[in-house]
């Protein structure tokens, strides 16, 4: 007779988790994107922007629909140093701009709830545009990132093939506000989490 083998989930849970783990720590390529700041992104994501710019100019057409969260319109004022997003069929993305310098670091709870409150609004109106939908708004908060006073900003939202969370770090240095935007879909979340924290681990702003 054959012996019954019991699967244990929490194994397999576990097993994902170190898998995560390796990947995490492993195939990671440094940009330096721009004369102070750099970056690891991992090596089997395509990169757009100023180190991809011949592979953008012929393919951009033909892979903009697999991009969702780094496909739109920079705002005025804002310069992208880097653009990425995942290999399919998993789907993550990171993008980092720079732009003229505000004071966040004075922010008050009063100003960020208000803040939240126009910034919600905003994303209601214009993800449908996009053909999304805002599916839930998080509190904005400071925190470091990099030694540096950073504002970050959660939202989920409807995406092709799941929900995605999308987070908008703001960065002050003392000349600018370094922006990187990352996102991930929902369902992959404990995949990415390793990921993304050896992305922002490997941060080095020198401003």
């Amino acid at each position: 007779m054959y012996k019954k083998i019991i699967i244990n989930p929490f194994l397999i849970l576990l097993s994902f988790l170190l898998i995560s783990n390796v990947y995490a720590e492993s195939v990671f390529k440094k940009y330096k994107i721009d004369q102070n700041i750099t970056i690891s992104i991992p090596k089997n994501w395509s990169i757009y922007g100023k180190f991809e710019k011949d592979f953008l100019n012929q393919y951009i057409e033909a892979v903009s629909d697999d991009i969702e969260e780094i496909n739109y319109a920079d705002l005025k004022g804002d310069i992208n140093l880097l653009k990425a997003v995942s290999k399919s069929p998993s789907y993550a993305t990171i993008s980092v701009d720079v732009s003229k310098l505000e004071d966040i670091k004075t922010l008050s709870k009063k100003d960020l709830r208000t803040m939240d409150n126009q910034l919600k609004k905003v994303l209601i109106k214009m993800l449908p545009a996009q053909g999304f939908k805002l599916k839930n708004y998080g509190n904005s908060y400071m925190h470091k990132i990099a030694k540096f006073p950073a504002l970050t900003t959660v939202y989920d939202r409807s995406g092709l093939k799941g929900d995605v969370k999308v987070f908008i770090h703001q960065i002050q240095t003392e000349r600018r506000i370094i922006k990187i935007m990352k996102s991930y879909r929902v369902s992959e979340e404990k995949f990415w989490n390793p990921v993304f924290k050896k992305i922002f681990n490997s941060l080095q702003i020198n401003d």
